[in-house]
């Protein structure tokens, strides 16, 4: 899991260059990576947006500006510019705003989040709404504009659901006159009222479709573009807005009309096929960001995982490939001829005993099952609709997995997570939270060494999943992650289904936990508001706590709110809600991110509340992500 920034991306194509000249392509890009006063940078804007104006202007002829950084004003300032341009009848004009966004709730208002903004902008001074930018790109007198919104809430940009037609005609140059000839006003988006990656899946996908330059007839029209882009993740929302008369856009290559294209009618494929030649770590992760849910998904995760077990060459790593794939995996003979001895079971007792690793037998808590309404109809739109869901009894620990707890595996294993082998982890340096080489489980989120009674933190799940198998081949029980229905029925008392943890309240005192507070406020100089912090609470520690510090919930479960974000077992699905089982639901069955719960130390309020959802994918570390463990009784 990454945090999932309230990033956003606007994309408004310009004016195609056709064979002929007769057309003029121009785009704009304005990306934004650095903040101050709260949010957080976003350093992926900027080289994604070079990346696309690189393609446009490669393959498209279009001429390219990139003006990173600027605040409301200047943002404003730029399209009164282009308002004062003139255009041809054919002309198009794309603008790729790519930063932070937000959705203010008390205004029912989407909105921008340029340079220079205030984490607290009730008045929309530094914020840009979206009503301010439909009026003021509508005015621009291009013929032909689309807005593609990357960003988190961009589908409430708003608009009327609709989509041109397939541009008439037989060949190249009447289906572009026919596309063009009535004016457009088109938006797409990367997802409808939820968060969006800051890595953008949407973004990747734009360099596919444009590296396709199109169909047989050498046009990439608006519908293919679409379709391109019908697979991220999340689900884009596309429309017309203002005065849209029903005319469309097209893209034609720079070599004009009668294009045949080199790449095969079915990329995915291809991309598959190529990823099997050449049968890498790196391929297979290309396949993957290129097509998270395309029809190899499943071949490729599994031979990723094979090529990093061969590549660290450990009795772990095999482990941790069978413990994540099973007896059935497509490597499974050769990885259990490479795994280490089956180690003479330790009885619980004894392992529990070891005051070394702060283990007791009472560290599990015996949930006892019940019915309660998961989900929450004020959330955000995965948590819809609240639902009666029915949970078995279960064990949970209670206390999230320590330092020490960790080590232990660690040295019995020889197990390097995976912020060991790619080298990096997310940390806070020079006022920016940035990727640390060298960062991993060893350190706090300041890069100091880690506490033994404080959670391990820069965890992946496949990390966690390892930890479970090593202590179920220890103990000779099944321990593993708590799924989201599990977490969520104990975070929140039950039926109960308190707000937070420790009830529907502020926090006050040790009736709390270790969240974005007055302390943090103070050190990492966050605004102080009721949307960045619990103001006016304290509670001591300006990252993560000891386990155990604040008061427990009914269940005799802490830091169920706060500290560190926990992994559930579940593939993360934002409508699974939608059709999820009434009993014991484990989730979806397939998926690119799994599930994160509990908020931390670092969150907004908001994410921390319990019906709250997260997701991260499977290799994610961060410095505020760890785990508990769950057990079947």
């Amino acid at each position: 899991m990454r945090p999932y920034l309230l990033c956003f991306a606007l994309f408004i194509p310009v004016c195609i260059l056709s064979a002929q000249n007769t057309r003029q392509n121009r785009a704009v890009f304005f990306p934004v990576t650095d903040y101050a006063g709260g949010w957080q940078p976003l350093p992926k804007t900027l080289p994604e947006c070079k990346a696309i104006a690189g393609d446009l202007e490669s393959l498209y002829g279009f001429k390219t500006e990139v003006w990173p950084n600027k605040n409301k004003q200047q943002l404003k300032d730029k399209l009164a510019e282009l308002a004062r341009a003139t255009y041809g009848p054919q002309d198009q004009l794309l603008l790729f705003f790519s930063m932070h966004g937000h959705f203010d709730d008390a205004g029912d208002a989407g909105c921008l989040v340029p340079a220079g903004s205030r984490a607290d902008d009730p008045s929309f001074d530094t914020w840009l709404l979206h009503t301010e930018l439909r009026a003021l790109v509508n005015r621009i007198p291009c013929e032909h504009i689309l807005l593609v919104l990357d960003a988190c809430y961009s589908g409430t940009f708003g608009g009327e659901k609709s989509k041109p037609p397939a541009p008439a005609g037989t060949d190249c140059e009447t289906k572009i006159a026919n596309a063009l000839g009535r004016k457009s006003r088109l938006y797409l988006t990367a997802g409808g009222k939820e968060k969006v990656p800051a890595d953008s899946d949407f973004a990747r996908r734009w360099r596919t479709a444009l590296g396709s330059k199109g169909g047989d007839d050498g046009l990439l029209t608006f519908l293919e573009l679409q379709l391109y882009l019908s697979e991220s993740t999340p689900a884009p929302k596309w429309g017309v807005f203002g005065s849209d008369q029903g005319g469309s856009f097209v893209l034609v290559p720079k070599s004009g009309c009668g294009y045949t294209p080199k790449t095969p009618a079915d990329p995915d494929q291809a991309a598959c096929e190529s990823a099997r030649r050449q049968n890498t770590i790196d391929a297979w992760e290309y396949y993957l960001e290129a097509y998270p849910n395309g029809r190899c998904r499943a071949e490729a995760q599994e031979e990723r995982a094979w090529l990093l077990a061969q590549k660290s060459n450990t009795p772990a790593g095999y482990q941790m490939y069978l413990d994540i794939y099973g007896a059935t995996a497509r490597h499974a003979g050769d990885a259990k001829g490479k795994t280490a001895p089956p180690p003479n079971l330790i009885p619980p007792d004894i392992l529990f005993d070891l005051p070394k690793y702060g283990y007791k037998p009472e560290d599990m808590v015996l949930v006892k099952g019940g019915t309660f309404q998961m989900g929450s109809d004020d959330g955000e739109s995965d948590e819809k609709p609240m639902h009666p869901v029915t949970v078995s009894d279960f064990y949970l620990s209670r206390y999230e997995v320590t330092v020490a707890q960790f080590r232990m595996f660690v040295e019995a294993e020889k197990y390097e997570t995976e912020a060991e082998k790619e080298g990096s982890s997310r940390a806070y340096e020079d006022g920016k939270w940035v990727d640390k080489k060298g960062r991993d489980w060893h350190h706090d989120p300041d890069g100091n060494a880690a506490k033994d009674n404080h959670p391990v933190i820069n965890i992946s799940w496949n990390d966690a999943k390892a930890y479970c198998g090593w202590l179920n081949r220890k103990t000779g029980k099944t321990w593993r992650l708590p799924t989201e229905a599990e977490w969520e029925y104990a975070a929140g008392n039950g039926s109960k289904h308190t707000k937070f943890s420790w009830g529907n309240s502020d926090p006050s005192g040790k009736k709390g936990g270790s969240l974005a507070d007055e302390t943090g406020a103070a050190k990492y100089n966050w605004t102080k508001n009721a949307t960045n912090i619990f103001p006016g609470y304290t509670d001591g520690y300006a990252n993560t706590a000891p386990v155990g510090t604040f008061d427990p919930n009914d269940f005799g479960l802490y830091d169920m709110t706060g500290n560190v974000w926990e992994w559930c077992s579940d593939w993360y699905g934002s409508d699974y809600y939608q059709n999820s089982p009434s009993q014991d639901p484990t989730g979806p069955s397939s998926g690119s991110s799994r599930v994160l719960r509990g908020g931390s130390w670092y969150n907004y309020p908001q994410y921390c509340r319990v019906a709250h959802r997260d997701y991260g994918a499977p290799g994610y570390r961060d410095y505020h992500i760890g785990f508990r463990l769950a057990r079947t009784p």
